[in-house]
């Protein structure tokens, strides 16, 4: 099987809980590596090594991974790095109207 590695902020949650509730057998082997919060995202928050050809997250809030050739496929079975970032709404024009437009109940 193929191997897909999912990276990203806060809203690959989602995707995660999905495969945990094993309902669908066609997220069963995508491989999570969560960054952490979106707001990182509009910050400096990696490096890029272009001799090693990686890229390194540096940024103290997240998950400080590095995601290489080398090491993605490493088993020769890497076909996709997905990144989601970033989904989250504007903080500046959520957060006038969050409670209003977005109640938690």
């Amino acid at each position: 099987m193929s191997r897909i590695v999912l990276t990203g902020d806060s809203h690959l949650g989602a995707l995660k809980h999905a495969q945990d509730l094993k309902q669908d057998s066609r997220i069963a082997g995508l491989e999570f590596q969560p960054l952490g919060s979106g707001f990182v995202s509009l910050l400096d928050f990696f490096t890029a090594n272009r001799v090693e050809k990686s890229v390194k997250v540096t940024h103290s809030k997240w998950n400080n991974l590095i995601f290489s050739e080398k090491e993605l496929n490493k088993d020769k079975d890497f076909q996709l790095l997905a990144v989601s970032l970033p989904i989250n709404s504007s903080r500046i024009l959520r957060d006038v109207s969050w409670q209003r437009h977005v109640p938690w109940k």
